[in-house]
């Protein structure tokens, strides 16, 4: 089920205080009464801190370490999202994350930057003695034009081609993905909205219900320590803990699938095992035609999740090569599918 998260902006133009230092109490004060009286709270979203003059009088007055600590000691398992430590945005309320999105970063970027994590900006980062930490992205987007109801937007419910578009550039790029749906004025999900997320996961429940290369036989070029405890098996068990992990020093390498038949594919999901860290910077998706490997997709990161569509094709056998990466690869799982198109 959906765990309760609150959302509380220090963006409270209409207080009195703000623009002051006692303003800050007033912002804890709020965050205890949310955090003290509700059970568990999963997620407390920051957001930004507003603009105008006020903001820029604020900035410098913004108690951040002291929002977080408050947090820590009432919701210590919450996740602080946005201006919190745990999970940034990701710089744009597009529905998008970037070609490349690293995980690993500084607290303070400019976070609508394209490039983030690349290992010419962790030099710069280290140049600058800076530190890392774990750092996650969310792409926030409506399903309407804008973040609150207007009766007049009824009909401009974002389509299933949109949507689409917003779950493969969020979720499929190693983000985490945040849909607004307004309450409108009788304080409930309006029709439209509601029809068309009952559409949106009938699609994601059918794309992903037959998942073809579960069990395939597997080859790797490389093995860690040819352990068994690091099989290239362990990409296809349904086992979220288990993983295949290339010999450290390893920047290159493949693994080989062959599915128990011939199988029209379109789309491909990869998972790097976090535990290890996130590490490929560059790899392609191979398929047999039958007389050599043709490449159907080619992309930099993975983390957590990437999901790769291609033009659909048939084959048995598939193809993954790593070819840059930071330390052996190391993958949890692959998964393929044929996904339905959506107009």
């Amino acid at each position: 089920g959906v765990k309760f998260g609150v959302y509380l902006s220090p963006w409270d133009r209409h207080e009195a205080s703000y623009g002051t230092p006692a303003y800050n109490d007033y912002y804890k004060n709020q965050l205890r009464e949310l955090l003290s009286n509700y059970g568990e709270v999963a997620e407390v979203w920051m957001d930004g801190a507003g603009m105008g003059k006020k903001w820029k009088n604020m900035q410098a007055l913004y108690d951040w370490d002291g929002y977080f600590r408050l947090v820590r000691e009432l919701q210590p398992e919450a996740v602080i999202a946005i201006r919190g430590p745990d999970v940034r945005w990701v710089g744009n309320e597009a529905g998008k994350g970037r070609e490349s999105e690293w995980s690993v970063l500084p607290d303070e970027i400019d976070e609508s930057a394209a490039d983030l994590g690349s290992r010419q900006r962790l030099m710069e980062y280290a140049g600058q003695g800076r530190s890392l930490r774990w750092r996650p992205a969310e792409v926030d987007v409506s399903i309407r034009p804008g973040w609150f109801y207007h009766s007049r937007e009824d009909h401009l419910v974002k389509s299933m081609k949109q949507l689409k578009q917003i779950y493969f550039s969020s979720v499929g790029s190693n983000a985490v993905l945040l849909l607004n749906v307004p309450p409108d004025r009788r304080g409930l999900f309006h029709e439209n909205d509601v029809a068309r997320l009952r559409e949106f996961g009938e699609f994601l429940r059918d794309s992903f219900r037959d998942e073809l290369a579960l069990g395939a036989k597997v080859k790797a070029d490389t093995v860690r320590g040819n352990r068994n405890e690091f099989s290239a098996a362990n990409t296809v068990d349904n086992d979220p803990e288990s993983c295949w992990m290339a010999d450290e020093g390893v920047s290159s390498a493949s693994l080989e699938y062959e599915l128990a038949r011939s199988s029209a594919i379109n789309l491909a999901v990869l998972k790097e095992c976090i535990r290890e860290g996130q590490r490929v910077e560059e790899f392609y998706i191979d398929v047999w035609d039958g007389s050599d490997w043709k490449t159907v997709a080619h992309a930099t990161t993975i983390g957590y999740k990437r999901i790769l569509r291609f033009a659909p094709v048939s084959s048995r056998k598939v193809r993954v090569r790593f070819t840059r990466s930071r330390l052996g690869p190391a993958l949890s799982s692959f998964q393929l599918f044929n996904v339905p198109e959506y107009n």
